[in-house]
């Protein structure tokens, strides 16, 4: 017996250590050894449910000297080999739904590194809403001194380890650079073509992005710390430290501002606009500093209404987008081209993609904006019904604590205050 209970406590003991030391060998999330062998372990398909993990823990440690962040439009869009930045080490710390407060902790653990000099931050409004919560995926534990021990002894890990080793793909297809950026399975071409993709897009966003239920509402505060607050001590820590921060908002396809105007929030978009440029200015005064850059990349440009392809037709894919929210890599290769003012022989950014707003220009780039938008909707009749009948059919099958936050679609630009 007393053999029996010695040989089951050492198998114990062997397996203890040997499942950590798989797990680093494998290391299904490229947070560990950094070893990879082809037919192996180099493919890493289970970071794809896992990015969270594998940014946070993996690529924020590889001290960038430059960092993008914000949602999966910045992971998909922006390219960290842009000939702006040739010589430098910059990582995409874009993750899907990113919180404000995520682009805060990201900031700061790449801060402690010393190597950062230079902050791009894709914003999006629908981050500001309290009422939104955060990822179930998000976890301030992934910033623990001890999460990379916890995973190392997980059952989980064990098992994306073992699908790693086989082979399996537990990714649904995306991928991720060395440096960060995903690279993105273009869904459209197997869902039968662009506006089949954009249609669920609308239907997404307006069921649980814009108007997440049971409050279908939108709050700049709340029960909840207001979430730009996290913007304001992100722009405070790069005031304070010296660094080149440069903020834009994502330009994504002129039906994404057709989404938040079937939802009734065109004002609250306008005063989220407002209050970085508040915030913005306001910490540059507590600086004595001149205000960081923030260019507005939405409207109604050249380039955020392409046309959408005819329904089921799959002999024509869009060059700009992916989705109404989702813009490509060339579409991101303009927006860094605007915003460091860099110029590439190669392509010619147009001259109405993007303003660098401020307080003393903000109302009449809405006003420009409120304009530009009339003409798209007495051209594209029939998209903007399509939109508006998908977000009504939407918002009715909501389970709401309020049914009447469920807001009736502004057809026309609504009355401005003042």
């Amino acid at each position: 017996m007393r053999r029996y209970l010695k040989h089951f406590f050492l198998a114990g003991l062997i397996m203890g250590a040997l499942i950590p030391a798989l797990n680093w060998l494998i290391d299904p999330y490229a947070v560990f050894s950094g070893l990879r062998i082809a037919g192996f372990n180099a493919d890493k398909p289970a970071i794809a449910p896992n990015e969270r993990i594998y940014k946070t823990l993996g690529l924020a440690e590889e001290k960038p000297e430059i960092i993008f962040l914000g949602t999966s439009r910045t992971d998909i869009g922006l390219d960290p080999k842009h000939p702006a930045f040739s010589g430098n080490k910059v990582l995409n710390l874009g993750i899907s739904s990113q919180p404000y407060r995520e682009s805060r902790l990201l900031l700061e653990k790449v801060m402690a590194s010393g190597n950062l000099r230079t902050v791009v931050i894709g914003t999006d409004f629908f981050a500001a809403n309290t009422y939104l919560k955060p990822p179930a995926n998000f976890t301030d534990d992934d910033y623990s001194a001890y999460r990379k021990l916890q995973l190392l002894t997980a059952v989980s890990t064990i098992k994306d380890s073992i699908k790693t080793a086989l082979g399996r793909d537990i990714g649904a297809g995306n991928r991720w650079e060395a440096d960060g950026r995903r690279i993105y399975n273009d869904m459209a071409k197997t869902l039968g073509g662009n506006r089949e993709f954009f249609s669920r897009n609308v239907k997404s966003y307006t069921q649980a992005t814009y108007l997440p239920e049971p409050q279908c509402d939108f709050s700049f505060g709340g029960t909840n710390k207001e979430p730009l607050e996290n913007i304001r001590l992100i722009i405070a820590a790069a005031y304070r430290d010296g660094l080149d921060l440069r903020l834009f908002i994502s330009p994504s396809h002129a039906w994404q501002w057709e989404t938040i105007a079937a939802a009734g929030l065109w004002q609250q978009w306008e005063e989220w606009k407002r209050r970085l440029v508040r915030i913005n200015e306001t910490e540059a005064a507590n600086a004595g500093k001149p205000p960081f850059p923030i260019w507005d990349l939405t409207g109604y440009s050249s380039i955020t209404t392409e046309a959408i392809p005819p329904l089921n037709d799959v002999s024509i894919f869009m060059k700009n987008y992916y989705d109404a929210s989702h813009y490509t890599p060339e579409v991101g290769n303009l927006v860094l081209d605007k915003i460091f003012d860099f110029h590439e022989p190669s392509r010619q950014v147009p001259k109405d993609f993007g303003v660098r707003i401020a307080s003393d220009n903000i109302e009449s780039h809405f006003a420009r904006i409120r304009h530009e938008r009339e003409i798209y909707l007495a051209s594209h009749p029939a998209d903007i019904k399509e939109i508006e009948s998908i977000a009504t059919e939407v918002k009715s099958k909501k389970h709401c604590i309020n049914p009447l936050n469920s807001a009736a679609p502004q057809r026309r630009n609504p009355p401005q205050p003042g």
